[in-house]
């Protein structure tokens, strides 16, 4: 069994790196470079519907998604939180 592993008749053998992947990758930031030095001359060619989908699908890179936050009480004592009322209502927080 461990012969056909380290001989994987099916493509290369299994953990050895993607030569091509890197190849694609490569010349994809290479491209990239290139035109990420000329953005400013490019976004200003946009029409107004177009920058707006460009800033859309960019800020995914630049800012993270915010997760959904669970603010169930219900595992919170009651006393905590007439403590937290309290405070609010104080103006303490």
């Amino acid at each position: 069994m461990e012969q056909v592993e380290q001989n994987n008749r099916a493509g290369r053998p299994k953990g050895s790196p993607n030569k091509i992947t890197a190849e694609v990758r490569s010349i994809l930031a290479s491209w990239a470079e290139t035109e990420l030095r000329n953005i400013s001359d490019l976004y200003a060619k946009l029409s107004p519907k177009e920058k707006s989908r460009f800033i859309t699908n960019i800020l995914p890179f630049i800012v993270p998604r915010m997760k959904e936050v669970d603010l169930s009480f219900s595992s919170i004592p009651e006393e905590q939180i007439d403590s937290i009322i309290k405070k609010l209502l104080d103006g303490q927080y």
